[in-house]
């Protein structure tokens, strides 16, 4: 049994006033590195002018009976789609005490990029014209429990809608766009195949929000959101979603919350490209050059990674 290491950073924050404020102290305490399994998100492959062009890509998958991953590697032909697959990650648990008391827990990703490491990722462009990339989410949708729906006070129609299927945030595969995952429009089989709901704020007059109403969303081929897809996207249509976004915005949204807020003024309820975060899910490798994964690929599919964050 791997034995822990206990960390305690005391932070003393000494207010000094007429008023002799107390002195406030937080601790961390972090277990050993543990590991988990995870999923990759996928990534869509083209050439810009829709040409064939020769791929070699590389990552780290996790084969079950084995004690670390292992390394893919593959010669393809664009369009193409990859990722899905297990990964072993490894990550720090931190509990964090305030007064004594327990205050949050929180598990943080160990990033590795090194061959085997679980964010390793190579692609490399072996064609005489660019290729474009994009990453689409591969999170779980999750709901809310009923019981949580029942007690609710503030959303107003609770009693027409299905109490088992609220969608709970953050979850679900990002982006957003027109209200459906776009994992959903290129891989229909992975949606729920019902009717979710998301909760929306019913705004007042003067801006603030009076309440809730949990909005219907078919997840169901062919219905998707707001959009009917009697056959798959392609990889073509996919890219052309992303370079929208990165061109001229409000196309896709980091989750359900940010897609049904986004008339509001709040700075949350924006698109991708408007929240600037600091990896992108859309770019080119001109021929003949190579994309190394040092972080700017989202590639494991946890729900705070799209925003570039360790913690899952």
């Amino acid at each position: 049994m791997k034995k822990f290491i206990v960390k305690v950073f005391l932070v003393f924050s000494i207010l000094v006033s007429f008023q002799l404020k107390c002195t406030k102290i937080e601790e961390e305490v972090i277990e050993n590195i543990k590991t988990n399994s995870l999923k990759h998100n996928y990534i869509v492959v083209n050439s810009v002018d829709n040409s064939p062009a020769e791929v070699e890509v590389s990552y780290s998958v996790f084969v079950e009976g084995n004690t670390e991953n292992i390394v893919k590697t593959e010669c393809k032909i664009t369009p193409f789609i990859i990722g899905g697959e297990s990964v072993q990650v490894n990550y720090d648990s931190i509990v964090y005490i305030w007064h004594k008391k327990f205050h949050d827990y929180q598990r943080k990703l160990k990033r590795n990029y090194t061959p085997r490491g679980a964010d390793y990722l190579s692609i490399k462009n072996l064609s005489s014209v660019a290729i474009e990339y994009a990453v689409i989410g591969n999170q779980k949708l999750e709901f809310l429990p009923a019981d949580e729906i029942v007690n609710s006070s503030d959303i107003v129609n609770k009693n027409q809608i299905d109490k088992t299927k609220v969608v709970k945030y953050p979850s679900g595969a990002a982006p957003v766009y027109k209200a459906t995952s776009v994992l959903y429009l290129i891989k229909p089989e992975l949606a729920p195949q019902t009717t979710v709901y998301v909760t929306k704020g019913i705004y007042a007059a003067d801006g603030g929000v009076s309440g809730r109403e949990a909005v219907a969303v078919p997840l169901k081929t062919p219905n998707f959101g707001e959009i009917v897809a009697n056959t798959p996207f392609s990889v073509a249509e996919v890219l052309s979603l992303y370079k929208q976004e990165y061109t001229y915005g409000n196309t896709l949204y980091p989750n359900y919350n940010a897609y049904m807020g986004r008339n509001t003024k709040d700075p949350n309820d924006r698109s991708i490209l408007q929240h600037n975060y600091k990896i992108k899910h859309y770019g080119i490798v001109s021929a003949g050059e190579s994309l190394e994964n040092k972080g700017e690929v989202w590639f494991i599919n946890t729900p705070n990674g799209i925003s570039g964050y360790n913690d899952f």
